[in-house]
Parts: C-alpha cells; sequence; structure tokens
C-alpha cells in the first residue's frame, strides 16, 4: 500500500518531511498523541488526509494512527520492512535484537488499532526513530491475520542464530 514508489508512498514521505523541517509544532502536536483519535485535532493531520484523498486514500481512522506514529520517525530506513528492524541486532555482529522475542509475541497479540498503537510507538522509539515508514504506514493499514503472519516470518527471518532472545 504505502510504498516508495506509489502515489501514497510519495505523499506519505512528502508530508513527513516538511513535518521534520518546515512543521515542527505540527510534529509536536502529533508526538503527543495517546491514542491516535487525539491527531483529529492537528491541522498536520488534515494535510496529509487532504493529499492523500486526492489519490483515492478513504481510511480516516487508520491515517489517524499512521500520522501520530510517523510523528515519531527520525530517519527514513527502507533497507529492511519493521519486523526485520526489530529482529536486527543492536550491535554490529550481535546476537540481541532490538525487540527481545517475547516482546516481539506480545506485540502480535495485539488485535487492533487501539491496542497496538501505543505498543507501536514504544518500538518506533525503541529502534531511536530510525525505521522503514513506508513499513510502518503499510503495518498499521494492512494489521489482521495476514501482517502479523508476514511480521512472524520477518521478524524470526532476520532472528541471528544463538540470539539472546527473551532478554
Amino acid at each position: 500500500m504505502f510504498h516508495p514508489n506509489t502515489e501514497y508512498g510519495k505523499e506519505l514521505y512528502s508530508w513527513w518531511t516538511e513535518l521534520q523541517e518546515d512543521n515542527k509544532g505540527g510534529r509536536a502536536e502529533l508526538r503527543r498523541c495517546r491514542e491516535p483519535v487525539e491527531a483529529l485535532r492537528v491541522s498536520a493531520y488534515h494535510d496529509l488526509h487532504r493529499n492523500l484523498r486526492q489519490h483515492g486514500y478513504t481510511d480516516k481512522v487508520k491515517l489517524l494512527a499512521i500520522a501520530a506514529l510517523t510523528a515519531h520517525v527520525k530517519q527514513v530506513r527502507g533497507d529492511k520492512r519493521l519486523a526485520q528492524q526489530m529482529a536486527a541486532s543492536k550491535v554490529e555482529g550481535g546476537t540481541t535484537p532490538q525487540l527481545s522475542e517475547l516482546r516481539f509475541r506480545r506485540l502480535l497479540q495485539h488485535e487492533n488499532l487501539d491496542e497496538l498503537f501505543p505498543a507501536l510507538r514504544r518500538v518506533v522509539n525503541l529502534l531511536n526513530g530510525h525505521v522503514n515508514l513506508y513499513s510502518l504506514a503499510s503495518s498499521v493499514y494492512c494489521w489482521g491475520d495476514r501482517e502479523r503472519r508476514q511480521w512472524a516470518y520477518d521478524y524470526y527471518g532476520e532472528l541471528q542464530p544463538n540470539s539472546k532472545r527473551n532478554a
């Protein structure tokens, strides 16, 4: 859905860039959102909604979460999908994943966006805000059984052998 080569992806990246450089107040307001619906009172969210609506995007509820979460992204990394980034080692050549296996399994248990939102906010912060913006947005948009399965394949496929999984 959100990919660097799609209209949605291009609009999201453009909006995120503006948020970083020219709209730090809007970014701060979105970062303070404790639940997705709070983004409704932030004009930066409405800018994103307006831009995406031009390309046919209509899911306002998911976009609230996407906007509030992407405000926590400090640097866009496109080398790995989000779940792969969670499993990547904390240090080069190390075996401890960014997100422990136990925390990852708990993350997969979240059924809806209201449950997932605070957990994903913590994940983005745990990754120091260096995440795949497109993967984050697509994961929120597609959250369900199929996305959880893909995350499991991504996470466990990236996890280093003999890693300290439950640290």
